[in-house]
């Protein structure tokens, strides 16, 4: 894996690389590559914390699991009911939206922030509980956008983020470290750019498109990340052998039997619901995961970025095996090759 990781670095002209593959009996086979900021001669280790960006979706979802097991949230609840919003403050095409519909992005919830409102965020000293319930009454103002269909939305993991800190009675970070952290002995977990390992942006953008290699941006920089009100959405960093310990919740080996020693983290059947696909073709989605229905070696994966980072993370066909991979670059070109070196490792 060394010499996988190593060599990723210097082809895709990447300054640091972390990945890790674990199998259904929680073994876990980890590395690293690189330097903390590029043109430095400090090099990352495998205690470091990356971004993870949206592949932490995935934790959004799994919590929201959680809370149904321990009797604090319900599936299928709609939206208004799990934010605790006045009917009358909603637009009345809300009512049959679900956090289900949200967290398989089928819920009609516009997908960002304004640039303005970004602005805003990141200005914001508010109590993030009041910033994600202000985030909610303002999208549903207005009505849905073709709900029923896939629409990807950061904003959607937002809404969901606003109803865990309602029923939780903490707010979503804290619910996160409680109900999914603590229990997987995660330490490692925590919001915002990762105190020692700079992300790098792109030299040029183009719309979507991040080109060219470019500087690191500082940890203590105000754009080192999203706003915070992001946090549901993708804004977590996290050691790559805790991330892949958190990723064995999703695997399974029907030839060994019930795993052995600490309880799981999930139900079978909250796995089950968690995974569920809805939609068809491209418009398929589960709950923080997308199915790979066109990459035969997987069946589900996620990416993320916040055009400083790129993270993939994937479950073989069987899901007998996990594969999460990330590196301090944000460029296009460098979320595509971490994907392919997800595969590389899984094979």
């Amino acid at each position: 894996m060394n010499q996988l990781l190593d060599g990723f670095c210097d082809r895709d002209r990447v300054p640091a690389v972390a990945a890790a593959v674990i199998a259904a009996d929680g073994s876990v086979e980890a590395a690293v590559a690189g330097v903390l900021r590029r043109g430095t001669a400090d090099r990352v280790t495998v205690s470091d914390a990356w971004h993870i960006g949206s592949c932490g979706k995935t934790m959004t979802a799994v919590l929201w699991a959680r809370l149904v097991e321990n009797d604090v949230a319900q599936w299928d609840m709609p939206l208004a009911d799990a934010l605790g919003c006045p009917r009358g403050h909603l637009h009345a095409d809300w009512a049959s939206q679900t956090v289900d519909d949200a967290l398989r992005w089928h819920a009609g919830v516009q997908p960002n922030l304004t640039p303005s409102a970004m602005r805003q965020a990141w200005a914001d000293s508010r109590p993030l509980e009041e910033q994600r319930f202000d985030v909610a009454t303002r999208v549903m103002a207005s009505p849905p956008r073709r709900p029923g269909r896939f629409a990807y939305s950061n904003l959607s993991y937002v809404l969901v983020g606003a109803a865990v800190d309602r029923l939780a009675s903490m707010p979503f970070e804290r619910a996160l470290d409680v109900y999914v952290h603590q229990p997987l002995s995660i330490s490692s977990a925590g919001f915002g750019a990762p105190a020692r390992v700079a992300g790098h942006g792109p030299r040029f953008r183009f719309g979507l498109l991040r080109a060219l290699p470019g500087r690191p941006v500082e940890p203590s920089h105000p754009l080192s990340d999203n706003p915070p009100v992001m946090s549901a959405a993708g804004t977590l960093h996290i050691a790559i052998e805790d991330w892949a310990r958190f990723v064995h919740a999703f695997l399974h080996d029907e030839a060994a039997g019930p795993p052995s020693g600490d309880d799981p983290l999930l139900r079978p059947e909250s796995i089950t619901k968690l995974l569920a696909p809805v939609g068809a073709g491209r418009s398929c989605a589960a709950m923080g995961w997308m199915p790979a229905n066109r990459v035969p070696a997987l069946s589900y994966a996620m990416q993320g970025s916040n055009t400083l980072w790129s993270a993939s993370a994937g479950l073989d066909a069987d899901r007998r095996r996990g594969v999460v991979v990330v590196a301090n670059d944000g460029r296009t070109n460098t979320l595509r090759a971490t994907f392919r070196l997800a595969l590389q490792l899984l094979s």
